[in-house]
């Protein structure tokens, strides 16, 4: 049997039989808004050490990005107000925002990197019923959402303006099972990996030459109490990961560059601890960084030569006051490759962990994200702004807050919070040359 009945809290996930339960209708979004607690604005310090990491070459970062696009690292970058420039482009940074509901409307905002101040752009964009996660193609042409609505599900793929920056009404390609809740695209921009929760899949979709989608191509099953969660390419384009909250593993897949279709690597699956949820790739690529949801531990994997993890070194990412109901959400690693980030639900923080040489990690501090249920964050692709994603809890709690990230990893609020935006769930930044 797997762990498709598990209960959410910290701790208690042990005390339960798992054979007895019946509660698999319960969702992952009825866990987010569940009734947990916000203890008051958290911020530990650990060891400030941390910081002395040695400098490391720049790490391919989760946040999707243009041809336009620099990170760190290369480049020179120089700011001017609400701009930087990195080499000889001029580059503005905006922001994508979907969540829950029917013809969810994406937003874009402009991010003033001199205030740190959000302002939304035009009229927002319709991607389809409840578009849960977005995902950029690696040209920025595109933006790629999945819908997590059953009754509509698929991924809505969009145009996005290249004046404007704000993306086009998109088109949805169907999935035969039900809602989607995690997309992502191949570093070679041909597919689109879209992640089923409640059937338990992993799906690929081709891309065409217009953006479009093609019908899936290939359908991976997990199973009865499989829960996939999300999904990751490597950015050598040669391995797939996704992990699988329902099994408490990680599977694991070759790619096909032409195809797409997937096989599994030996071994199949990495162990993962309780309900592993989202993955990052950090330095080099050398190392990946697990998120799990039911035990809230930030998990460090070292990617082997045929792409198979084993497991470095595990971290709660909660702060060490806490004793509340919480749930792992998300995970980031900076463009530097020296911090990891954490969102858990419940404490309501953004953990932010160094990570040396051997993917070993500590905790630097534990900083409230100034609402409640931040289900997903992102960094900006010059690795100064982390804009995080408040779900809300019961109507309340919503929101978009910026924080500027600074030499130490750590987090300080920047801007006005925006609070006008209801169950906040998908965000994606990019920086695009200035027109």
């Amino acid at each position: 049997m797997g762990k498709n009945n598990r209960s959410l809290p910290v701790g208690l996930a042990c005390l339960f039989a798992l054979t007895g339960c019946n509660t698999s209708e319960i969702r992952d979004k009825a866990q987010d808004a569940s009734d947990v607690a916000t203890p008051p604005g958290t911020s530990t310090d650990a060891s400030d050490d941390a910081a002395k990491d040695a400098t490391r070459p720049p790490t391919p970062n989760d946040a999707h990005v243009g041809s336009d696009d620099a990170r760190v690292g290369n480049d020179a970058q120089t700011r001017d107000g609400s701009t930087i420039t990195i080499g000889d482009k001029v580059l503005e940074t905006f922001l994508y925002v979907g969540g829950y509901g029917n013809d969810y409307p994406v937003r874009t905002y402009a991010l003033d990197r001199a205030s740190g101040a959000l302002t939304q752009l035009s009229v927002p964009a319709n991607l389809g019923n409840s578009p849960a996660y977005l995902a950029q193609s690696p040209d920025g042409k595109f933006l790629y959402a999945a819908n997590e609505d059953s009754a509509q599900a698929g991924v809505t793929a969009a145009a996005i303006d290249a004046t404007t920056a704000t993306p086009s009404n998109g088109t949805r390609e169907s999935y035969a099972g039900k809602g989607l809740v995690f997309t992502e695209v191949s570093p070679n921009g041909k597919f689109v990996l879209a992640a089923s929760y409640d059937s338990g899949e992993l799906v690929v979709y081709p891309i065409k030459s217009d953006g479009k989608l093609s019908p899936v191509v290939d359908t991976k099953k997990f199973g009865d109490g499989a829960q996939t969660h999300s999904v990751r390419v490597h950015p050598n384009g040669r391995w797939a990961y996704a992990p699988n909250k329902g099994l408490d593993k990680i599977a694991q897949f070759a790619i096909d560059a032409a195809t797409g279709k997937l096989t599994a690597l030996t071994p199949a699956f990495a162990n993962g601890h309780d309900g592993p949820r989202h993955l990052a790739f950090g330095a080099g690529a050398r190392f990946a960084y697990v998120i799990h949801e039911l035990d809230n531990q930030l998990t460090s994997y070292a990617v082997g030569a045929e792409g198979a993890l084993t497991e470095v070194d595990s971290k709660s990412a909660l702060p060490a006051s806490f004793t509340g109901e919480s749930t792992g959400a998300h995970v980031l690693v900076h463009p530097n490759g020296k911090y990891v980030y954490a969102s858990t639900r419940g404490a309501d923080v953004i953990s932010v962990f160094s990570t040396d040489e051997a993917g070993k990690l500590t905790l630097i501090e534990s900083t409230s994200t100034q609402g409640k249920v931040p289900r997903n964050f992102d960094i900006d692709p010059s690795g100064a702004f982390l804009v995080v994603a408040n779900q809300g809890k019961n109507s309340a709690g919503a929101s978009l807050v910026v924080f500027a990230i600074g030499s130490d990893g750590k987090l300080t609020q920047r801007g006005q919070a925006i609070t006008d935006v209801q169950s906040p769930c998908a965000l994606s930044l990019a920086n695009r040359e200035k027109k």
